[in-house]
């Protein structure tokens, strides 16, 4: 059998090649031109949503505490891509220009993506949480198995130290790891503080008043701590101006964890620290005088609710600047400022000398000098 193709038998006309137009190549270029913007619109919108979703997952583990291992532990370690971009935390600022913060300064909350510079600052922020919860669960224990020992540590009143990385100098750490330029000052609590009181420092460096009060009411601050004579040493608030709070929300950041212990142990004395000097920035001084001003007038009102010796405020700011730099009642010119580099180094964290002021400035108001 012999089979044959039978192919249309088109006009030879519509068979020759024709040569494209410059209408052809503009319609080509045109469809290419906007296939490129859709690909590219599509990428935009991705990788923004990728990002939103990024925050969002961060931004609600961190709301649900740690104790469900959502914020530190399993569940960043085994999602890839939070390990992988660092960029989140770097390009989420804490404040914007008009003051607006991710996190308020009077609403407890932990470290987040606002408040972290790095996922590994973040990470570190939980590991020293969980290091002061366990330090502040073997304080709490050893006072409760206390003897009638007048020797004894136990027998002394408890002296509570809370706050960021200028009161952590106590510890000689900073987020929980050794540093070697505060190592010095660990000696000093035991010079001045440990002969009349049982000192338990909670504190972790970069901490302002929104993670401060978050910590004490997620296992750092036990029953079993505070006592009927049991003393407080509150400073923080510092942070909050350094990264972009406004003075207002920052004392109502501080005057929130003031009332937090007040309320929460109806018989312990609070001593609550001013916000110190800092520089060498001057802008910083205003800010830090309002917070003080402010901060002033509420504990008059806490003094009127709960009792005046229930707190005092103390300030030492005078120790950390220049004679020139104190106006006539002794306290401190915010507006023209000149920290001691002797006993502020980098100007912010006081060294062991300063801190040795600072403590025997805590002991002076302690005394009835406040």
């Amino acid at each position: 059998a012999t089979f044959a193709m039978v192919l249309p038998n088109f006009p030879e006309s519509a068979r020759e090649k024709r040569e494209p137009t410059l209408d052809d190549t503009n319609r080509t270029i045109t469809s290419n031109k906007n296939i490129f913007i859709f690909v590219f619109l599509v990428l935009c919108v991705t990788a923004a949503s990728f990002n939103y979703f990024e925050k969002l997952w961060i931004l609600k583990s961190s709301s649900s505490g740690s104790s469900s291992g959502i914020i530190y532990g399993s569940a960043i370690n085994n999602n890839g891509y939070i390990n992988q971009r660092d960029t989140t935390f770097q390009n989420t600022p804490m404040c914007n220009s008009s003051g607006e913060c991710g996190e308020d300064p009077h609403i407890p909350s932990p470290r987040t993506v606002y408040s972290a510079k790095t996922k590994k600052q973040y990470e570190m922020w939980w590991e020293a949480h969980a290091k002061l919860k366990r330090s502040a669960t073997e304080y709490a224990e050893r006072r409760r198995n206390s003897n009638s020992n007048t020797t004894n540590s136990d027998s002394k009143p408890a002296m509570i130290l809370i706050g960021d990385s200028i009161t952590e100098e106590w510890l000689g750490t900073s987020m929980g790891k050794y540093h070697e330029p505060w190592k010095d000052i660990p000696q000093i609590m035991q010079d001045l503080f440990v002969p009349r009181y049982d000192p338990l420092v909670l504190a972790i460096g970069g901490d302002q008043t929104q993670h401060l009060l978050w910590r004490l009411q997620h296992g750092e601050l036990l029953d079993g701590i505070v006592q009927d004579d049991s003393l407080f040493i509150m400073l923080i608030g510092t942070n909050n101006i350094g990264s972009g709070s406004l003075p207002e929300p920052t004392a109502r950041g501080v005057i929130a964890v003031a009332e937090y212990i007040l309320q929460r142990f109806d018989s312990a004395r609070l001593l609550l620290l001013q916000l110190l000097p800092r520089g060498p920035l001057e802008s910083f001084m205003p800010f830090i005088r309002k917070v003080n001003d402010i901060t002033k007038g509420e504990v008059q009102k806490l003094q009127t609710i709960h009792g005046q010796e229930r707190i005092d405020l103390v300030d030492c700011g005078s120790l950390f600047v220049k004679e020139n730099d104190l106006e006539g009642t002794g306290s401190v010119n915010m507006q023209t400022v000149h920290v001691k580099k002797n006993l502020m180094p980098d100007f912010l964290h006081p060294n062991a000398k300063g801190q040795r002021l600072l403590a025997q400035c805590i002991l002076d108001c302690i005394d009835g000098s406040c």
